[in-house]
């Protein structure tokens, strides 16, 4: 349960266009019930348009793209790390082994951890050193890299664990000038940093690459 009766809703905060360049449209909301996290499963239980889910945010694009990891895999998303904090030994892909599409380790300096990851583009101008950029699919950000912050990852766990982080857009929310800017990016990442969160998923859409997009709303627990 929260600490104090205070939350804060995302997506019904006052509008003033002085201090924020986009729109929320206001629609009744079911109140937000207390949300006790599954337990850790390799299986948690399915999402659906109506439920209500505990999450943590991972990483913020803009207010139509970010990224939550659900409350219930928040062992599995420890377990990872664990087991990936000495990768810096495990075995480095040759130039030629890269490709779209293919998963690996990658080292995120700003983190000093090790993620899962699967490599979206790549740029091989310099052929020797190519600048590969990949998605960290646990968490949600997208990184440029060199190959020397690649490892193999283990045959075990490239199928084993389905990527964690889930895209999420906020609902009923809208940039005034048809673009996002980084102060609101900056101002939804202050709502949210180390706060619990509960989505109420209002819209499940499936993504091209066979995952999906949560529309919802996102209210926090001070």
């Amino acid at each position: 349960s929260s600490k104090g009766g205070s939350c804060t809703s995302l997506n019904s905060i006052n509008s003033d266009s002085s201090h924020k360049s986009y729109l929320c449209y206001e629609q009744r909301r079911p109140p937000v019930e207390h949300v006790a996290p599954f337990p850790d499963s390799q299986h948690p239980k399915q999402l659906y348009e109506g439920s209500q889910e505990l999450i943590y945010v991972s990483h913020i694009v803009d207010p139509h793209n970010l990224y939550v990891q659900r409350a219930c895999q928040q062992g599995k998303v420890q377990e990872l790390l664990r087991e990936f904090r000495n990768a810096v030994s495990m075995p480095k892909p040759s130039i030629k082994h890269i490709a779209e599409g293919k998963v690996y380790l990658v080292y995120i300096k700003a983190d000093n951890l090790w993620q899962r990851c699967r490599i979206v583009s790549i740029d091989r101008k310099e052929s020797d050193n190519p600048q590969i950029n990949v998605f960290c699919v646990d968490f949600g950000s997208t990184e440029v890299v060199s190959i020397n912050k690649l490892r193999l990852l283990p045959p075990a766990h490239i199928q084993s664990q389905p990527p964690i982080a889930i895209n999420c857009t906020l609902a009923n929310c809208e940039p005034i000038n048809g673009t996002w800017t980084s102060d609101d990016s900056f101002l939804v990442q202050n709502i949210i940093d180390n706060k619990r969160a509960v989505i109420h998923i209002r819209q499940i859409r499936s993504a091209a690459n066979g995952t999906i997009n949560l529309v919802c709303d996102i209210t926090t627990f001070e």
